[in-house]
């Protein structure tokens, strides 16, 4: 696999930036931009029923967000709405990496902004390419490249009511019964916990590892690579816990050591329960059981499995996510941001009985949404 447009990124940035001047391309990065009309879509790319083909200057693009970041000052960057024309959005770091991580991995950025209508965005430019989430009235769109990691400048804008769910691929298992005695002598109302987070912000030490079939079928199937989509993905779920929860969730300075792209020192199988039995010693021994406060583990096939309430505990690494195609806001929303929610203590709150509400994923105390549910803790749609 091949990251064409990235190659010997840190190279092209620091001529980009010595030739070009900031306020420049600030002024229009739309310009980078361009639609390309009846481009067939690549056998691999998402099949939205509508959605805007585009070309992006991706080494440009990538240069002009580097040398804002590197420069510690807020910048306007235009993205492509789906239906058409562009929205200019501010931004600044996101803080999903910490410095430390950040000055091993100057190519990975991750980015939070806000445009003039409120919409929210998430983005990250890396050697998997550029990629955003926006948050409007209107529900989720998408700027991503046609393949992730794919080797050109193709792009897409969708809407993700436009791209059809992953249905019956998922199965999400939930340990109540193993919460940690610690975790209950910490936080001893853990399991039902209060309707009002109060106005003050909390961030979290999250320690994610990522298991060697997730990081070849993420692109690039190296250390970089997987830290990469593991930042995108990290970086979407914080949006959502930030405005729901006022919760903030920062990667361990050391999270390259639990990133594991050869199969032969990989401790992780794509077992969930197998993942989760090994995934807090695993993880306690490469960061330190001081050095963080949640963790999880990516993988292509576990689905998802993960204690209840176990954040800040004996057993805070016990969760895991995993799809054959782990990649995307069903991916990032609709199941990493679920599993991790049982983490922090976040149970179902759907009444449903029946498909993937059987078997026992109902939870009567919190059974409070109609049918699936609709929130992100229930099975909404699935």
């Amino acid at each position: 696999m091949t990251f064409k447009p990235f190659r010997h990124l840190l190279t092209g940035m620091a001529f980009a930036c010595l030739l070009t001047p900031l306020s420049t391309l600030a002024a229009s990065t739309d310009n980078l931009w361009h639609d390309v009309a009846g481009r067939s879509l690549a056998a691999n790319a998402p099949k939205p029923a509508q959605f805007r083909s585009l070309s992006l200057d991706s080494r440009q693009m990538a240069a002009y967000l580097a040398q804002a970041h590197a420069r510690g000052i807020a910048t306007a960057v235009s993205l492509p709405l789906p239906e058409g024309g562009f929205s200019n959005f501010n931004v600044v770091d996101s803080g999903t990496l910490p410095p430390e991580l950040q000055a091993k991995y100057p190519e990975i950025l991750s980015f939070k902004g806000t445009d003039a209508e409120g919409r929210r965005l998430r983005l990250d430019v890396s050697p998997l390419g550029f990629q955003a989430m926006v948050f409007d009235k209107d529900g989720i769109w998408m700027v991503r490249p046609e393949v992730i990691a794919g080797g050109n400048d193709n792009y897409l804008s969708y809407r993700r009511g436009d791209l059809a769910g992953l249905g019956g691929q998922w199965q999400c298992d939930t340990h109540g019964d193993q919460v940690n005695p610690l975790t209950e002598a910490i936080h001893p109302k853990a399991v039902t916990p209060s309707t009002v987070t109060g106005a003050q912000q909390r961030v979290y030490r999250a320690a994610v590892a990522a298991n060697h079939q997730y990081i070849a079928a993420v692109g690039g199937g190296t250390v970089a690579g997987g830290l990469a989509a593991v930042t995108t993905a990290v970086n979407r779920v914080t949006e959502v816990y930030e405005y729901e929860m006022s919760i903030r969730l920062v990667l361990v300075p050391n999270n390259n050591l639990i990133i594991y792209p050869n199969a032969g020192s990989d401790p992780f199988s794509s077992n969930g329960t197998g993942v989760i039995n090994n995934s807090t010693s695993v993880i306690n021994a490469a960061i330190g059981v001081g050095n963080y406060d949640i963790g999880h583990v990516f993988t292509t096939g576990s689905g998802g499995v993960a204690g209840l309430g176990v954040v800040c505990g004996g057993s805070k690494a016990r969760g895991t996510t995993g799809l054959p195609n782990p990649i995307g806001d069903d991916f990032y929303i609709d199941f990493v941001a679920h599993e991790m929610g049982h983490q922090f203590a976040g149970n179902h709150p759907f009444n449903g009985s029946k498909g993937n509400c059987s078997g026992g994923n109902r939870n009567g105390s919190t059974a409070y949404e109609p049918g699936s549910g609709s929130s992100i803790m229930a099975y909404a749609g699935i």
